[in-house]
Formats: structure tokens, C-alpha cells, sequence
């Protein structure tokens, strides 16, 4: 079997490891059925691989940051400068530790928990700036012409070949199939996130 790279697998039909080879067609959007692929194994999938580190400073007055670009999901939130944690919560949680003044707008204070939602939210409008470092899982750089390999090319692609053919398969409307390599391939994403 050769190398996975990208060009081997949006390769013609006659490409040994192309997406068309595995799945026995020719006519097939391999490039979109590769950024679904993709998107739905970042979706399900959390090994070290995925894992991020960011630097953050909370200015002062602030209640919620952006997200990074990259972001999927949130592993920890821990201060850089020894004042106390800041703990993940989920956000109804955190509505119920924030305090608001007569406005709607939270009141400042000492940050204690977070959450996320579409922003990195806290339970009050910082008092002092911060430093904290968040830990998260992040998505991959995709797969394309500029980008051939990435790690699950390289060490997952055991999770690509059936994810590309379930969704070969519903593009060909093969509920069948569809759902026999969509069980494989989940099982798989599965088994790896338990390892990592």
C-alpha cells in the first residue's frame, strides 16, 4: 500500500490507495468527500495529536474572549500567575455565578470559573489583567494540495479509508454500505480516543 497523501487519494480510479481504487468508482467529488471525512473525524476524535496550548490575557473588564480559530474543545484553564484556579463549567453553571449590575452587564470581580460557548466566557468582568494558559483540542490543518500529510494520514489511516468509503457510499445514496463503513469507522475514532 503506498504512502496516504492527498494527491494519492483524490487520485483517478487506477491510483493504487485513491479513494476511487477503494471504493470501485470512478465518478466520485473525492475532494468534498475528503473535507467531510475530515470534519467528521475532527468532530468525534481526541488524541494528543489534537492537543493545543495558548497563552491568554484576560484584560482588565473583560468577561468573554474569542475562541481560537482552531478551537473544538476545551481540556483545562490554568492561571500563569498563581492566583488561584479558574475552573471549566458547564455555562448554566456559570450564568448562576454571575453577578450583573442594574444594566445587564456583568459585574467585575475575581475571575473563579469559565465556560465555553461560541466565546470563552467568565463569571465576572475581570478586575486585574490575567494570564492564563488554555488548554484545548484543536483541528488539524486539512489536508489539500499545499498540506499532503497530516497525522491521520500517517498514523490513522486505518480511520480514513472506511470514513471515505461511507461517504463514497452515501454519495452513491448505498444506505447499506453507508451505515456498515460509518459503524467501522466510528468504532475505530472511538478505540483511538480511548488509547490517546
Amino acid at each position: 500500500m503506498p504512502d496516504m497523501t492527498y494527491g494519492t487519494l483524490v487520485g483517478a480510479k487506477n491510483v493504487d490507495g485513491s479513494i476511487r481504487n477503494w471504493v470501485n468508482v470512478a465518478d466520485l467529488p473525492v475532494e468534498a468527500i475528503l473535507t467531510d471525512t475530515q470534519a467528521i473525524i475532527y468532530g468525534a476524535l481526541r488524541v494528543r495529536e489534537m492537543m493545543r496550548r495558548l497563552s491568554i490575557i484576560i484584560p482588565v473588564g473583560t468577561s468573554s474572549m474569542a475562541l481560537p480559530d482552531d478551537f473544538l474543545d476545551p481540556i483545562s484553564l490554568t492561571p500563569q500567575d498563581g492566583q488561584g484556579n479558574v475552573d471549566l463549567v458547564e455555562m448554566t453553571e456559570l450564568e448562576r455565578a454571575r453577578a450583573y449590575d442594574a444594566n445587564g452587564v456583568v459585574q467585575t470581580g475575581d475571575i473563579c470559573h469559565a465556560s465555553v460557548t461560541s466565546t470563552l466566557d467568565f463569571d465576572a468582568a475581570s478586575q486585574t489583567a490575567r494570564r492564563l494558559t488554555l488548554f484545548y483540542y484543536g483541528k488539524p490543518e486539512s489536508l489539500g494540495p499545499n498540506n499532503q500529510e497530516n497525522f491521520l494520514t500517517r498514523r490513522y489511516p486505518n480511520i480514513v479509508r472506511p470514513m471515505t468509503a461511507a461517504l463514497a457510499a452515501d454519495f452513491r445514496h448505498d444506505d447499506e454500505n453507508y451505515q456498515r463503513w460509518l459503524q467501522r469507522a466510528s468504532s475505530l475514532i472511538s478505540s483511538a480516543s480511548v488509547e490517546s
